[in-house]
This record gives structure tokens, sequence and C-alpha cells, in this order.
């Protein structure tokens, strides 16, 4: 029996992100699929909190600006300012 090792390198999940994150940039497509790309494309990056991660936040606060999900928008506001002055 041969068993597959399921865990990916840090470098799969970039690659991911950055799939996910090219597909939220997409102006033609309508503003909750550009959110839910954001969603995945942060969901890789949850371990690698790089500079790409501040980038999305920043991102998924203007979408969800558009969306007028103020609720959600404030929550990931603080996300952003924490991750600016820390």
């Amino acid at each position: 029996m041969v068993y597959e090792d399921n865990s990916s390198t840090a470098e799969e999940l970039n690659d991911s992100s950055l799939y996910y994150h090219n597909i939220s940039k997409d102006k033609n497509l309508a503003f909750n699929k550009r959110l839910n790309a954001i969603n995945k494309s942060l969901f890789f990056l949850k371990n690698n909190k790089n500079t790409l991660y501040s980038q999305l936040l920043y991102e998924k606060n203007h979408l969800l600006f558009s969306l007028k999900e103020y609720d959600s928008l404030n929550f990931f506001n603080e996300l952003l300012i924490v991750r600016k002055y820390s």
C-alpha cells in the first residue's frame, strides 16, 4: 500500500495564494466572486503572513466597503491596523 504525503510545501501554498489573488483582481468579476477569491488566498497564507497578506487585507477591505458590509469591514480593518503597527 502506498501512502501519499498530503502536506503542502510553503511554495505550493504561496502559489495557490497568488493564483487566487490574481483572480480577485479581475474587475470583470462580481464583487462577491472577487471577495471569495481573496478569502481563499488569505486561507493559503494563514501561517505565512508576508507582505502579500497585508495587501490582501487592504483589497478585502475595499471590496467589503463596496459591498456595504460594514461589520465585516470593521473587523478586517482592525486586523490591517494591528498588522501595520506590529
